[in-house]
């Protein structure tokens, strides 16, 4: 994402309420949802580094994409950096 007032919020589904009522929102924006609730040692490094890639050819920059993805599958930040990504 590259707009002049970007801004990038991660929050559980459950907050959505809360979120809306607290930024606020000029002009178009996107949102990214993810139901998977899965431990750190059942993803496997083939699946991260194609979510990470999706993740950057949506917009993200690499680091957001290491954010959003650590957040979304609870893997740890500096497992995806090692598969060479938000370095």
């Amino acid at each position: 994402m590259t707009k002049l007032h970007e801004e990038f919020v991660l929050f559980r589904p459950a907050d959505v309420e809360t979120v809306f009522k607290r930024i606020k929102i000029a002009g178009e924006f996107s949102i990214a949802v993810s139901a998977l609730e899965v431990s750190d040692e059942e993803v496997d490094d083939a699946v991260l580094r194609q979510r990470l890639a999706e993740l950057q050819e949506s917009g993200f920059s690499s680091r957001d994409a290491v954010k959003a993805l650590s957040i979304a599958l609870d893997v740890k930040p500096n497992r995806l950096k090692k598969l060479g990504f938000g370095g």
